[in-house]
């Protein structure tokens, strides 16, 4: 069963610079929109697809199907918004959504080929947004999962928690965590880290070197940037940080959300991110000193 609790945490202006780092256009062609497509989150289907040299070349890796009921045709339902993480002994654990419930789920793989794999349900986030088209040129595709392993080896998921009741009309809506006891998900906790308007789509998550999680997201209400950090591993506290708010910068290109995250070994935050208003792909760098 999974316990809800709400984390306050003060807002404070973070150390941070932002660099332009390419202009693209409204409608990006070419490379560009290559690139970004390649980290769109929609699918059918989630699969796993395991490389069996250093280099991944073509047909040197083995394909996984994960997801509910292990179909190996494009699920009815749907399954989207996948996220991936690495255990100590390289066993991949994935999270997604399934559509048609508003489930977050857990495949935790039982070796490093996912030859045997366990599936758990670890909340409902309400009505998936952006799954009720083929593809995410003419929907919102704002629900997203970002999974991590913490130092203790159990599973850490951000995600948006939709309270709206709808996928198109979105007024309500908090950036959550699942704080899990295992890596499988079978009993977690989830802490509410902001709330307040619709906040926490495009939610991405990297951990600290003491293995607290940091999670850029957008904040819809306010059309800003923002980051949490949290005290520690468990997330018990934590603090929240506007980090770009001149203009819409949610990370968001053509309705998806492709901003990433990357903690430094230095313990830097680095940010990128697409500014809607100015075209923009950026970087911040957020310092935690």
């Amino acid at each position: 069963a999974l316990v809800s609790t709400s984390i306050s945490g003060s807002i404070s202006s973070a150390s941070l610079s932002v660099t332009r780092i390419k202009r693209t256009s409204a409608r990006a062609s070419g490379p560009v929109k290559d690139a970004l497509e390649s980290t769109m989150p929609c699918t059918r289907k989630v699969l796993l697809e395991i490389c069996n040299d250093a280099q991944c070349g073509t047909g040197s890796y083995t394909e996984v199907v994960m997801g509910r009921n292990d179909l190996n045709e494009h699920l009815g339902s749907g399954q989207y918004f996948v996220s991936v993480a690495l255990r100590s002994n390289d066993y991949p654990v994935v999270s997604y959504l399934d559509s048609s419930t508003g489930d977050l789920l857990i495949t935790a793989c039982s070796d490093a080929q996912c030859d045997s794999k366990s599936t758990s349900v670890v909340t409902n986030t309400g009505v998936v947004t952006g799954t009720s088209q083929p593809n995410c040129d003419s929907r919102d595709c704002s629900s997203t999962t970002s999974i991590a392993i913490g130092p203790d080896g159990n599973a850490l998921v951000a995600y948006f928690k939709n309270a709206s009741g709808s996928a198109t009309e979105i007024t309500s809506g908090s950036l959550a965590l699942a704080v899990c006891t295992d890596h499988t998900g079978a009993s977690c906790e989830e802490r509410v880290l902001d709330s307040g308007g619709v906040v926490g789509q495009g939610a991405t998550m990297d951990l600290l070197a003491d293995g607290s999680p940091a999670i850029a997201y957008y904040d819809r209400t306010n059309q800003d940037l923002k980051l949490v950090i949290c005290s520690d591993p468990q997330c018990n506290s934590a603090e929240v940080s506007v980090i770009d708010s001149t203009g819409r910068n949610g990370g968001r290109f053509e309705n998806r959300f492709v901003n990433s995250i990357a903690v430094a070994s230095d313990g830097r935050i680095a940010i990128t991110y697409f500014g809607e208003d100015d075209q923009d792909l950026k970087i911040a760098v957020v310092s935690t000193a």
